[in-house]
């Protein structure tokens, strides 16, 4: 089960940002984690964003750290 909340706005034309909160019990379906996400990309062109986030994570008091990524976004 995940679920998942995300406010995005445009800081510029070609600069989307955003900040999430995701709930999950994945993968191992007991204890539920909490994981808040800031992301920010840049528009290469209409259709194609690439996107870079971080966040923290947690799922227990002694279980949680620091994540990050990328993404290409792509649409058509």
């Amino acid at each position: 089960l995940i679920a998942l909340v995300r406010l995005g706005w445009n800081a510029a034309d070609i600069v989307p940002m955003g900040a999430r909160v995701e709930a999950t019990n994945f993968p191992f379906g007991q204890d539920f984690g909490v994981r808040l996400v800031y992301d920010v990309g840049v528009v290469l062109y209409p259709g194609a964003v690439l996107r870079g986030h971080i966040g923290y994570q947690s799922r227990t008091a002694v279980n949680g750290g620091v994540s990050g990524g990328g993404e290409l976004v792509m649409a058509f």
